[in-house]
């Protein structure tokens, strides 16, 4: 599992519900689960002091991490792990809410999918990749006049979620996906202009027709 990616997310409300944690054997010493309703940052060094460890039993130690929510402060230490991974360490993310996941974390996982029984329909964002490029540049125009946060959010939280999967079935290319990661960034920062971010976003995701 290591050598296809160091890190998995997926959406869930427990760990039951993801098919890569029931294949484990949870009674194996490098098996290592921490469960958080909010994962602050004095978890991430706990994790990393854990994640560091030499396997004692197996050739990997996988580390689970099951949370509802991962604060912000968390999140930028969190980064810093998945930038540089341990050695033989595969990180497992369970998390029940993504929507406040940080551009730059998406840009070091694999998206696993959305496992909530309950997930809700993202409506914006469909309407967006289904889209042509005309009728997005449009959209845009008038969800930024209206000040239509929510579908704002939505676009770019379901561009982040899709971007890696978008780069393994090579429909954008990885000089695309660091654009669009660029421009996620600067989408959360104060002053920046949504309208124009959203505009290059459009113009450089796929078309998919479902």
């Amino acid at each position: 599992m290591i050598k296809e990616h160091h890190a998995r997310l997926f959406v869930a409300d427990s760990l039951l519900d993801v098919p890569a944690y029931k294949e484990l054997d949870s009674s194996s010493p490098d098996v290592v689960i921490i469960d958080r309703p909010r994962f602050a940052i004095a978890d991430v060094r706990e994790m990393n002091e854990t994640a560091h460890r030499l396997p004692i039993k197996d050739n990997e130690r996988v580390v689970v991490l099951r949370t509802d929510v991962i604060a912000l402060e968390a999140q930028q230490a969190l980064l810093k792990t998945l930038e540089e991974p341990p050695t033989n360490t595969l990180f497992i993310l369970v998390i029940k809410d993504s929507s406040n996941i940080i551009p730059t974390i998406w840009s070091r996982v694999l998206f696993e999918g959305d496992l909530r029984n309950n997930k809700q329909q993202n409506d914006s964002f469909d309407t967006f990749m289904n889209s042509p490029y005309k009728d997005r540049l449009e959209w845009i125009v008038k969800i930024t006049k209206d000040k239509d946060r929510v579908s704002i959010d939505e676009v770019l939280t379901g561009v982040l979620i899709s971007l890696t999967r978008w780069y393994q079935e090579k429909l954008v290319t990885k000089e695309a996906m660091e654009s669009i990661l660029s421009l996620s960034i600067k989408a959360s920062l104060p002053g920046s202009s949504l309208k124009m971010i959203l505009e290059e976003i459009a113009l450089s995701v796929p078309v998919l027709k479902r």
